[in-house]
């Protein structure tokens, strides 16, 4: 019985864990004079993203794809 306990207490933990790594999203920008550019951002969440997607908007308008 403590086997079983133990494993799914390990498979829990594992599950939070693997939940907040750091994902990859692809930012695409289109410059202001037409050229489009795409970017990789690093974040934890999708709102994370767009955030650090946005910041790209020197580049021109920026969105996530």
């Amino acid at each position: 019985m403590k086997a079983k306990l133990t494993v799914f207490i390990a498979l829990i933990a594992s599950s939070i864990v693997m939940s907040s790594c750091t994902k990859y999203y692809n930012c695409e920008c289109t410059a202001y004079t037409g050229v489009k550019t795409s970017h990789t951002v690093k974040a934890k969440t999708l709102v994370e993203a767009n955030r650090n997607c946005d910041e790209k908007g020197n580049l021109g308008d920026c969105e996530l794809k």
